[in-house]
């Protein structure tokens, strides 16, 4: 994914409007001819990323009011505490083996902030995850969260 500190060095009020928006990479392949030579080439394009998104990557940002856009139309595989292994194998319940989807002190240590639009706008949900009901507790001056979850996208 990208480093914890990805804005530690920022200004604590810096602009991240669309930082990581509609993120995509093409993977190197090392590929054998069949002589033992190898060789880099490019292989399928990843719309996304895979991994989770760090739980201190606004921490040092914490006289921002506004944080918006930054994860709009990025698609993250983000399987945070989910046991499928609990599931598919012990048949527990699914309610005990839930993940969730955002780190939950992500946006804790910005208690500064007013304006979070879009900030999860066109993302994916995948099954058997949650997005965490503790998101937002620590944001109590919190006026403008339009479009936060717009067009999220959920599998079932």
């Amino acid at each position: 994914m990208f480093p914890a500190d990805y804005f530690r060095y920022c200004s604590p009020v810096c602009t991240m409007d669309g930082a990581f928006e509609g993120l995509s990479y093409t993977p190197k392949v090392l590929k054998d001819d069949g002589t033992g030579q190898y060789s880099l080439e490019n292989g399928t394009v990843i719309d996304g990323l895979v991994g989770r998104l760090p739980c201190k990557l606004f921490s040092a940002n914490t006289a921002n009011t506004k944080i918006t856009n930054v994860f709009r139309n990025l698609q993250f595989c983000a399987f945070i505490n989910f046991n499928s292994y609990k599931f598919n194998t012990l048949r527990y319940n699914y309610r005990e083996c839930r993940g969730i989807k955002y780190p939950p002190d992500l946006l804790s240590n910005n208690t500064a902030l007013t304006d979070i639009t879009g900030l999860f706008n066109n993302t994916y949900v995948e099954p058997g995850v949650d997005i965490n009901n503790d998101l937002l507790y620590n944001n109590v001056n919190l006026v403008n969260v339009s479009s936060l979850f717009r067009n999220m996208q959920f599998d079932t």
